[in-house]
């Protein structure tokens, strides 16, 4: 009578544990926590949870001869990034440069990697590399006449790992952004100014070279349609630009 007392508490305190250990992983997995809040047992326990797109990084310190503390890329919260882009186009790839500057920050309380941002750009590039030629344009001789492009943006962006979980490092992400710009132009040309409206699309790759820094490589495409103030009797066609260019840049960026 004894043992089957013993047997029957073994077994209610076990199916307890289990079921408490049950409804531990079903509140993680139906209650995504906020970053802040994860634990390095958390992620050695559910990796497939936490380190789906992020990664628990560790360098090792020369000083002390000892590994720092793990680095856990989900309590990544803001970034500065900086880059310089030419034209894809290898055999002039100065005929397009550019260089912008962009502020990211995570959005408060989500556990999946979005963003928003701003951005600067500043484009300098010949006619030809990146004009949508108008018919009420061609006797203006803009060719090979610089143009002058800068645009400020807000937009939003993604951090995940497709091609970069295919990679064997977990110190490679992706990015993908989109941004909404207000374009101001100089046409060298006529020596006028336009304004108007515009978009940016990018896609990064990048690696996490140390706990505040990253490097990689970007492709952005940018679009913009600008106009100027009317001469005259002149059509919105007859004093309007439209532009489209692809680059591949360079990129740094700094995570705080």
């Amino acid at each position: 009578m004894k043992n089957v007392l013993i047997f029957v508490t073994f077994s209610l305190l076990y199916s307890c544990s289990t079921m408490t250990q049950k409804e531990r992983d079903r509140e993680i997995l139906i209650t995504p926590k906020k970053p802040e809040d994860v634990t390095a047992k958390d992620i050695n326990n559910y990796p497939e949870i936490f380190l789906n797109e992020e990664s628990a990084l560790q360098e090792f310190d020369d000083n002390k001869g000892i590994f720092k503390e793990a680095l856990y890329t989900g309590l990544d919260t803001k970034k500065v990034t900086l880059s310089i882009n030419y034209s894809q186009d290898y055999e002039d790839p100065t005929k397009v440069q550019t260089v912008d500057a962009a502020f990211w920050k995570r959005f408060e309380n989500e556990y999946e990697q979005m963003w928003w941002g701003l951005q600067f750009k500043r484009t300098v590039a010949k006619y030809s590399a990146i004009a949508e030629e108008s018919v009420n344009n061609t006797d203006i001789p803009r060719k090979d006449k610089s143009q002058q492009i800068s645009m400020l943006g807000f937009g939003f962006g993604h951090r995940f790992k497709g091609l970069a979980g295919t990679l064997n490092s977990e110190r490679f992400f992706e990015f993908i952004s989109a941004y909404g710009n207000i374009v101001y132009h100089v046409d060298t040309a006529e020596e006028k100014k336009y304004q108007g409206y515009g978009y940016t699309a990018e896609y990064n790759l990048s690696y996490r070279y140390s706990d505040q820094t990253s490097l990689g490589t970007k492709l952005s495409y940018n679009w913009a349609l600008v106009e100027r103030p009317e001469d005259g009797d002149e059509s919105l066609e007859e004093r309007s630009l439209v532009f489209g260019w692809l680059t591949l840049g360079f990129e740094i960026g700094f995570y705080f």
